[in-house]
């Protein structure tokens, strides 16, 4: 070959690699990987031994500042925000056990009989009050409710308010005190 047709051939086939598309990627192999893994930790390792070194070779002064950024933690709520959500999530939770209170006791009003020795009709509270002083503070209003299922259930409502139980354990053995017999 002429030094012409050389240098003819040496750019066709140049030009002809340059259009050639790039050859895949080989397949990183799970050996590759491990490699790979272990040269980036050495590299953090080495990062991190570097960054000692220049720590220490520093003098350090009384107010230097640190580099480290302070963890973010979220803004409180707002006290009356967050006392407006305690107070709408318990009076949610009264209306749910006076619901319930009700279903659970509807059933048992109507099986009884109606007969003279059956305790009056509790008063209703609107018109009581509408009325003035007709009972005294002091007084009980009669309660279908024996005394000690009274008690346990005014101890279940303490220990809710004192945020001893979550609202589903309120409901819960509150259901299960007016269940019993």
């Amino acid at each position: 070959m002429t030094p012409e047709q050389e240098l003819k051939a040496h750019q066709l086939l140049e030009q002809k690699i340059s259009e050639l598309p790039p050859p895949p990627a080989p397949k990183p192999t799970a050996k590759s990987r491990r490699e790979a893994q272990k040269r980036a930790e050495g590299e953090a390792k080495a990062l991190e031994a570097q960054k000692k070194a220049q720590a220490n070779a520093q003098p350090k002064t009384e107010k230097q500042p640190e580099l480290a950024m302070p963890p973010v933690v979220a803004p409180p709520l707002q006290p009356d925000a967050q006392a407006a959500a305690t107070e709408k999530a318990h009076q949610q939770a009264l209306e749910n056990a006076k619901a319930a209170a009700k279903e659970q006791l509807a059933p048992v009003l109507k099986e009884q009989p109606k007969s003279a020795s059956a305790p009056p009709p509790a008063p209703d509270v609107k018109a009581a009050t509408s009325k003035g002083s007709e009972t005294k503070p002091g007084e009980a209003i009669a309660s279908p409710i024996s005394a000690t299922k009274q008690q346990r259930l005014m101890q279940l409502l303490d220990a809710y308010r004192k945020d001893q139980l979550t609202p589903a354990q309120y409901h819960q053995e509150r259901a299960k005190v007016l269940a019993e017999p």
